[in-house]
């Protein structure tokens, strides 16, 4: 029903002058947003994520899953009241349990100025709690803080950004320098006592450039474990330099492989809204061992991301069902994906336009999972439908109003005569929708749900 309208997803990318530095601006990519301000004085904030103030604290620098929490908050920028319309506290108070967090930051609050160990300019706050915000300029105390990496600028990070000093074989894991944004890292293994004297070479790792640092990537493999003959003491400098190394890293010998999680944040399956809203997307992507490759598909809009997510606004400008779908592979080769389905009611002027709607959405089983055994319970019963009539919107739940289930179930490589495919026509009765399904052939079978009103 309705009309359809190709809509264009615009991901503008700001420019930024200068290094390491923090300000207020009307426009700020997510991942270099620390915080959301009414305006640059007397301000009360708003999280990152939140929709209601459209002026940015925004720096020119970034970090991997920027906004999580690290090594027990030591990179809280901020505290504050709630996550919107908030008053905030300097980074050292604890009264406030919410908190900002912003990549490999720690921050202290200072009188008048910041100080050399502090040198980056964020905030100014009223005072030490329940304070207004403004800009740096504005009031006396301010928000400073320093990036962190190591004790000389080096660390091992795993994919998420978390600084780490275990890993296993067959993880990710990144070494980071920001000291630098271009450097070539040597590995290698420390010993220096009988019978070895000298440290094991292990290998050299190239770094690119990645939000004001030096990243380098390296997958353990076993052929890298060989090079040594213990796994406790493994460090990394930068190439030709003689300067300093980072901490020790220490690998087991036995995988021990971390799922890969792919959510859709907002919008949530089965939710509705109206034509010409302008709503947010967000992808959580979490892999805290492997690199993550991910695309995010919207009506026609294909989205790049990786560890960490992404997010982004999207006007709807057109009426009917949206699919978003959030698919991803990691450098295991293991693949996760997540889908969800709106409905966008059609408008005419300030009234909604009679129509039905419906969203099919399957809570569980997750794609891609993996079972032992041949019975798998499904549940379609976040599906929902919206009956609009005389312009007043009538939600439909299943269990409670009808709906028409077409399942068809599937195995690798089979045939459409091997399909098996089961409708239940005009039905409210719970086992159309939740129920246990034997799975006769072993290895990739599937799934697939069409829901009609």
């Amino acid at each position: 029903m309705g009309r359809f309208v190709v809509s264009l997803l615009l991901i503008v990318s700001i420019g930024f002058i200068g290094a390491n530095s923090c300000s207020i601006q009307d426009s700020c990519e997510a991942d270099y947003t620390v915080l959301k301000l009414y305006g640059e004085d007397n301000s009360h904030v708003a999280r990152y994520d939140q929709t209601n103030f459209d002026q940015y604290l925004c720096c020119d620098f970034s970090s991997y899953n920027p906004h999580a929490s690290r090594d027990g908050g030591i990179n809280r920028v901020v505290g504050i009241s709630s996550i919107n319309n908030a008053h905030a506290q300097a980074p050292k108070e604890s009264v406030y349990e919410e908190g900002v967090y912003f990549g490999t930051l720690e921050c202290d609050s200072m009188a008048d100025s910041c100080s050399a160990e502090y040198p980056i300019e964020m905030i100014s706050l009223s005072g030490e709690s329940n304070a207004h915000v403004a800009d740096f300029s504005v009031y006396d105390l301010k928000v400073c803080c320093q990036r962190t990496c190591g004790e000389d600028g080096l660390c091992w990070m795993n994919p998420e950004g978390d600084i780490i000093t275990e890993a296993d074989l067959g993880d990710t894991v990144k070494l980071a320098t920001i000291n630098t944004d271009s450097a070539t890292f040597e590995v290698k293994e420390r010993d220096g006592s009988f019978p070895d004297y000298f440290d094991d070479d292990i290998l050299n790792i190239p770094g690119a450039s990645e939000n004001s640092m030096a990243i380098g990537v390296w997958r353990i493999l076993k052929e890298h474990l060989d090079e040594t003959s213990d796994y406790d003491k493994f460090y990394f400098n930068i190439l030709g330099d003689s300067g300093p190394e980072s901490g020790e890293l220490t690998i087991s010998e036995t995988e021990d492989d971390d799922p890969m999680e792919i959510e859709i944040i907002s919008p949530s399956c089965g939710e509705y809204f109206s034509e010409g809203d302008n709503i947010s997307i967000i992808i959580r992507a979490s892999d805290p061992d492997d690199i993550i490759t991910g695309k995010l598909r919207v009506n026609g809009d294909n989205v790049s991301f990786t560890n960490g997510g992404v997010s982004f606004n999207k006007l709807l400008d057109f009426s009917g069902d949206l699919q978003v779908v959030a698919e991803a592979v990691n450098s295991r080769n293991r693949r996760s994906r997540d889908v969800s389905n709106i409905m966008i009611l059609e408008k005419s002027g300030n009234s909604y336009v009679d129509g039905m709607y419906v969203a099919a959405c399957i809570s569980e089983p997750e794609d891609f999972s993996s079972f032992d055994g041949k019975d798998v319970a499904f549940n379609a019963s976040t599906t929902r439908g919206i009956n609009v009539s005389g312009g007043n919107i009538y939600e439909l739940i299943p269990g409670r109003d009808r709906f028409s289930w077409t399942w068809t179930f599937s195995h690798k490589g089979a045939s459409e005569s091997e399909k098996i495919v089961e409708k239940y026509l005009n039905s409210n009765e719970r086992i159309d929708f939740e129920f246990i399904r034997t799975f006769a052939v072993a290895g990739d079978n599937s799934a697939l749900l069409s829901v009609d009103l």
